[in-house]
Parts: structure tokens; sequence; C-alpha cells
């Protein structure tokens, strides 16, 4: 899991770095790559493209892990008070030494169940999801921040590159970066749905971004298998049962390895779900890009298996 630009923020309000220029992604030049849609469409038509944010894939990780930390350091004070009780009563300890000792076991414990707290509210009562709109029509980028407000910028005057992200692996995203009217300092950045370590993955997702935006749908539409079933609606509990298990779908050992681990990360999906409030989009974008009647690229989780829909 990497929850970069979740837990710790991106950093803007600065200059961009030679990093973010060695791996700058270009408008505009066609990559020599199979563009792939990695599971993050929500609707997808001949006026916009919609897509899930960069945290769906993990939503509701740090949930499980907030509640794992929290049961095992209560679980520990608990321990420490029942191994307190009948050395106390044989008198073995006076009343001051336990709640000494209880004392500064809260001084330890403590901090690490408000840090399980803290890393729970960057899920829980937030957005189900915060999509990514790229409208064709109109040459727009829109993104919804964690704020809930939501981030305009011309897909032109967007600079985007594979962002280094923060853990010890070397794992990047695709970075929007929103660029001042100076041309050299960063305002504002997102990402897309997908992070990894192969770089050639990044590059397929990129080209099928950029080629929905420069060569429009026709060649991309039959690519999506399937769509996020969000649009509208907190995704149900089989739809995210299928989004956590398909993370390992490709290795059968790994599959069942972490079988247990996925059911937990599941059911924690479903609780963050249903306390966050679904997003909709201001009443002007959706004006600006309207979906043609009987558009034939036009497709969304409609078109996915009853189970799935």
């Amino acid at each position: 899991m990497d929850f970069t630009g979740l837990v710790r923020r991106y950093r803007v309000n600065r200059p961009l770095t030679d990093d973010e220029r060695a791996h700058r992604l270009w408008q505009g030049k066609r990559l020599d790559v199979e563009p792939h849609d990695q599971l993050c469409v929500i609707r997808i038509n001949s006026s916009f493209l919609e897509s899930v944010d960069r945290w769906y894939d993990s939503r509701g990780a740090l949930t499980l892990m907030a509640i794992v930390v929290t049961a095992v350091c209560v679980g520990g004070f608990v321990a420490l008070c029942l191994a307190a009780a009948r050395p106390l009563a044989l008198g073995l300890y006076t009343r001051g030494m336990v709640a000494g000792f209880l004392g500064v076991a809260l001084l330890l414990l403590g901090p690490l169940v408000a840090l399980s707290v803290w890393m729970a509210r960057r899920e829980v009562g937030r957005l189900t999801h915060y999509p990514i709109r790229l409208d064709r029509r109109n040459r727009m980028v829109h993104a919804f921040r964690l704020d809930g407000t939501v981030l305009s910028a011309p897909w032109d005057e967007i600079v985007f590159t594979l962002g280094r992200c923060s853990g010890a692996q070397p794992v990047r995203d695709i970075r929007a970066l929103v660029m001042d009217r100076d041309g050299v300092t960063v305002r504002e950045q997102f990402a897309f749905s997908l992070w990894e370590v192969d770089t050639h993955r990044l590059r397929a997702h990129w080209e099928f971004l950029r080629r929905y935006m420069e060569e429009g749908p026709r060649d991309l539409v039959g690519r999506v298998r399937y769509c996020m079933p969000v649009h509208g609606r907190r995704e149900r509990f089989g739809a995210g049962l299928e989004r956590v298990f398909a993370n390992d779908a490709g290795l059968k050992p790994v599959y069942w390895l972490m079988w247990p681990y996925n059911l937990l990360l599941a059911c924690c999906r479903a609780l963050v779900m249903r306390s966050c409030k679904v997003p909709e989009w201001p009443a002007e974008i959706e004006a600006a890009a309207p979906i043609e009647k009987d558009d034939p690229y036009a497709k969304d989780a409609g078109s996915n298996p009853p189970g799935l829909r």
C-alpha cells in the first residue's frame, strides 16, 4: 500500500524538480506502448472520461491498520491491569507503584492510539472517492481535492510526470502538476489512479489517458471491460470485495495466502464507504460536457456483469 498524497500531502508552492523534468510525460507525444485502463474508468463517452483516484484501490487499508493497532494497544493495557491486580492484592506493590506503572504504559500506548485515529480519519467520513474527469470536449481536467472542492485546469497547461512517491520503495505515480502563471512554480498537484514500481505499466496507463483526450474514445472503449460502479452511489460490498481480491488474482499462492487479510480489508472498506459522502460534480462542469444521446462510445457500470453493477 502507498498513501502518498493522502497521509503525507504533496508538496506545492515550489519549483519543478530535476526528477520531475526527467520523467515528464508530454501531451501530443504518442508512446510505443499498448494503452491500458488499469481498472480506473467510472464512465467513458465522447465528451469525457471519469476516473477513480489514486487511493481508491487501497480504500479501507488505513482504517484496518488503525483498528489493529488500537486493538493491540487497548488489549495490552487491559492485560497489564490484570497482571498488576494479583501482586497488588498480595501487597507486593503499593497502589502508587501500580498507578505509576500503568501511567507510563498509557504515555507509551496513548500516542499510538491517537495516531491510529488520525490515520482512520484520512478515510472515514470523507468522500467515497475523489473522481478525476478528463473533459475532452473542452480540453479541461477536473479533479476533486481532499477537502471536497474541485480543481480545474486546461489539459494543455498541466505538466504531467511520473512522480516519485514518499515510501522507501521506488514507487511512482502519474502526477498532474498545475503550474502558477510564472510557469515555474507548482501551485497544486494530484495523481491518477495507478501507482507502480513498473514504469512501463505507468506509461501504458498514461497513454490510455492521453489518447482519450487527444485521439478520442473510438479505439479505447473496447479495452474497458469493467467500469467502477460508483457513479452517484456508494460502492456495494460485492464490488468492493472484487476490487480488493483483484490485486492478488494473478498469483494463486499469494491470492490464498492473502485471503484472510483481504476479507478483513473488504469489510473495513465497506464500513469506510458507508461513512462517506458520494461526490457530486458542480452543475457547471456537468453542463459543459453533456453526454450525447445515443453516443456509441458511452460506457458505464451498466455494462458490467449483473453482480458487479
